[in-house]
């Protein structure tokens, strides 16, 4: 882990990791989504009036379908472990989950 990054996710508690996650994953996993809100809340991405709910929730089905299982490249699972220390954290069932 980069001595930057360290201090960076430290004082900010998050920490961006741009092309960590290839493009084609990251545009099917907005794609579930966005299909999850519009069936679940009726929020459709090109329509910002129907942005009414503040705090979307019921995230457990989609997320356990494993739409978004694709975050768990070996780059960012590398980071974790530079970041909190290798075994010391316990990888999800299915990831952007609660961990």
């Amino acid at each position: 882990m980069l001595p930057s990054a360290q201090r960076e996710f430290d004082r900010r508690g998050i920490l961006r990791l741009p092309a960590t996650i290839p493009p084609a994953e990251v545009t099917a996993m907005r794609q579930r989504l966005w299909q999850h809100l519009a069936g679940t809340h009726a929020i459709h991405p090109d329509r910002p009036e129907t942005w009414t709910v503040h705090t979307p929730a019921q995230f457990q089905k989609l997320t356990g379908t494993g739409a978004f299982d694709a975050m768990a490249t070996s780059q960012l699972r590398a980071v974790i472990d530079g970041l909190l220390g290798p075994g010391r954290w316990q990888r999800p069932a299915h990831w952007a989950g609660r961990w």
